[in-house]
């Protein structure tokens, strides 16, 4: 709601539009400060390509069978 009121205030201080270039302005700052980021790279890719990775989803939350007898 800070953001909310922040806004309102601005509108009134410098008029709805200045606030909105302000605001179109913000835009490439944020995607500038995003390009610094380091990249994120995936821990380990899965084989078997597009059916591979859906089989792994659909699985995933499956435990193997030795674990399924397992008690808690």
């Amino acid at each position: 709601m800070l953001f909310v009121g922040a806004a309102g205030v601005l509108v009134a201080w410098v008029g709805p539009a200045y606030a909105f270039y302000l605001d179109a302005l913000t835009y490439p700052l944020s995607g500038l400060i995003l390009l610094g980021l380091p990249p994120l790279r995936p821990e380990k890719r899965p084989q078997g390509g597009f059916f591979g990775r859906v089989k792994e989803v659909l699985t995933g939350g499956i435990p193997a069978p030795s674990q399924r007898a397992t008690p808690p």
